[in-house]
């Protein structure tokens, strides 16, 4: 450090890119993933695969590649070296050491936590400058396609920022790095690794079942996202049918290793009966809540309030023994739903299971915990026109809490119901099934859309799909948007609905501290 220089304070545990200015070789002068060095030197890149980025592989790489260079090509190796760091000093450093070594040591929301000040960095460096923070240590990306080329911490952050699409780098020690434009999926890597994504990108975790997957709800927000002029990557950790006790990260090793990132939301989706019965909520939802409450980190956690079968429900099977471990929905209801009609009583109609399933989501969000509730089966009743819950319901499902319920329900709907659209997944014999169609999911976007951004999604993106895309009688479909497209009214409806799902919940749904915004 030179004389005269600010010390500035270290955090904890910063991670640091190492050897900064020690650079290899030049920075790249083109974009794209198979870039040539600034002498036009052409670099081979290797496939990303488990074998190939592997520390043993690439030193191997190393070595081999040193023993078969010739005393001429190591001189003008270094000779470059030398003159890639003077340009870089020239140009300010504005790339190299300005943004890798320091966003290395952000925390998760991107606010500075500054490392001691290397020599050459600018005293200005403020907050919106750090393009890049931690993601992941320990793990790289699983990118199909992507390579690994050699070059340091800094040169992997200049040529990802130089990239079309490249979102994350994996830095490697000795000297390698990779590019990835997405990272849904990780797998172990060196302890040395490091992986870091763009600032001003938000990242979500879905932990939940098939209302989560079927017809693709985490890409269709990202999808949405997209198109409000904001960027979403998401990752999932699903299993049909179950519980969110099931995939606790003491049972489920995706979930364990997925906690292992950094994330900006969490959210949390149980079997979607599960609400509907009082001890199974304190035995399966309330302790699930707190667990993954004690291993969120820095991200917020969300829970996602499903929606009601359209025909109410009877008496819930549930025989999976791993997916619900301490006893069936059936043997938890009192008296047993096989043979008294009590349960039946509170979930008999879609107004009154929807306003059971909203009761409890309510008290897990205020008493567990949780920074927000997304109110989706909310949005479902506003579309669906929902007007009246009978009162012989509401008395039924208010004997279970101690206090009264803190949202009027069913909210106001008009002009927001759409009737004629088909949320549901139909079965073969023309009954409605309790899955989302495309357009439901996209409902189910559109909510989760102004619940975390508190913006209402004035998109005129229509309703798509990218994986476990479903038509009725779950007839699989290709993935891509809805054909045909739904009207221009329609999507007005379905994103009021949204909107006003949110808007109306306020802060019974999220946090006073989470509601300065709502609505733009």
């Amino acid at each position: 450090m030179t004389s005269g220089s600010k010390r500035l304070r270290r955090p904890p545990t910063p991670a640091r890119c190492p050897g900064r200015l020690r650079t290899r070789r030049s920075a790249p002068a083109a974009v794209g993933f198979g870039m040539a060095t600034a002498a036009g030197e052409s670099r081979a890149l290797l496939p990303v695969d488990e074998e190939a980025a592997s520390p043993e592989r690439y030193s191997l790489e190393l070595r081999d590649a040193a023993a078969s260079s010739g005393r001429r090509g190591l001189l003008f190796v270094r000779a470059l070296t030398v003159a890639s760091a003077f340009l870089l000093a020239l140009l300010g450093l504005a790339v190299g050491s300005r943004h890798c070594a320091v966003s290395s040591a952000t925390n998760f929301r991107g606010q500075p936590e500054m490392l001691e000040e290397a020599s050459g960095v600018d005293d200005s460096i403020n907050s919106e400058s750090f393009e890049y923070i931690v993601h992941s240590k320990g793990r790289f990306c699983k990118t199909p396609g992507g390579f690994l080329w050699a070059g340091t911490c800094n040169e992997c952050e200049q040529r990802c920022r130089l990239t079309s699409g490249c979102t994350y780098f994996t830095t490697y020690p000795r000297g390698w790095c990779q590019l990835s434009t997405a990272c849904s999926e990780e797998t172990d890597g060196t302890p040395e690794s490091i992986t870091y994504v763009k600032a001003n990108i938000t990242r979500v975790l879905f932990i939940g079942n098939s209302f989560t997957f079927v017809n693709d709800l985490p890409q269709q927000l990202a999808q949405v996202a997209n198109s409000m002029g904001r960027s979403v990557h998401v990752a999932t950790s699903v299993i049909g049918g179950c519980t969110l006790y099931a995939q606790r990260v003491g049972e489920n090793n995706r979930t364990a290793k997925l906690l292992e990132q950094e994330w900006d939301y969490i959210v949390l989706q149980d079997q979607s009966l599960v609400p509907t019965v009082k001890a199974a909520r304190e035995k399966y939802l309330y302790p699930a809540i707190d667990d993954f409450v004690h291993r969120k980190r820095r991200a917020k956690l969300v829970l996602y309030m499903t929606w009601a079968p359209q025909s109410g429900s009877q008496c819930p099977l549930s025989t999976n023994t791993v997916c619900f471990p301490l006893g069936s929905l059936e043997s938890m209801t009192s008296p047993p739903c096989s043979s008294d009609d009590t349960y039946a009583r509170t979930v008999s109609t879609f107004g009154c299971a929807g306003y059971t399933i909203s009761r409890a989501y309510f008290e897990a969000g205020q008493r567990h915990g949780v920074d927000m509730v997304v109110p989706a089966g909310l949005a479902w009743q506003v579309a669906l026109g929902l007007q009246a819950i009978p009162e012989s319901c509401r008395a039924s499902v208010d004997k279970e809490y101690s206090k009264p319920s803190p949202l009027r329900l069913p909210l106001p709907f008009y002009p927001s119901a759409v009737p004629d659209v088909q949320l549901y997944m139909m079965h073969a014999d023309g009954q409605t099934g309790h899955h989302p169609s495309r357009i439901g999911q996209y409902l189910n976007a559109l909510t989760f859309y102004a619940a975390l951004f508190g913006e209402a999604p004035r998109s005129s993106v229509q309703p798509s799909c990218k994986d476990q895309c479903f038509g009725d009688s779950w007839v699989p479909q290709v993935a891509g948007t809805l054909d045909p497209p739904l009207a221009q009214d329609q999507l007005d409806a379905l994103q009021h609905a949204a909107t006003s799902a949110v808007a109306h919940c306020g802060t019974v749904c999220r946090q006073a501290s989470l509601a300065s915004s709502f609505f733009k």
